[in-house]
């Protein structure tokens, strides 16, 4: 996401750190960073609506998705988070309820092949 869809001062901190910080889709990338503007207590997912400076690709395609949530932000369900404000202008919304897993191959389970194989919530 780019530095204004974060929350204050974390871009900031990660440069110090020595980490480059892209704001559109790179293959290379290992780990992307997006905020959510819901998480739902019932499923343990997140919703991160896409718009301005929120692209989806930091939740879909590196390695690692680390997802930055405001703890007031939690909700008991699904339906209370559809009534986000924030929803109803996104051109699209990822509802993420962990890492990707698949057993299409052999009936093998299979983490991180169609998204990340690591989400980690940042509750702030």
């Amino acid at each position: 996401w780019d530095d204004g869809a974060l929350p204050d001062g974390l871009a900031d901190a990660l440069r110090a750190g020595g980490i480059t910080i892209y704001n559109d889709p790179q293959p290379q990338i290992r780990v992307g960073i997006s905020g959510a503007v819901a998480g739902i207590a019932e499923t343990g997912t997140l919703v991160i609506p896409s718009g301005v400076g929120k692209i989806q690709s930091a939740s879909l395609l590196p390695e690692t998705h680390l997802a930055i949530l405001r703890a007031a932000d939690i909700l008991p369900r699904m339906v209370d988070a559809l009534k986000r404000p924030e929803l109803r202008t996104a051109a699209a919304v990822a509802l993420v309820s962990g890492p990707s897993r698949t057993a299409d191959i052999e009936m093998t389970l299979t983490i991180g092949v169609h998204g990340p194989g690591e989400v980690f919530v940042f509750c702030v």
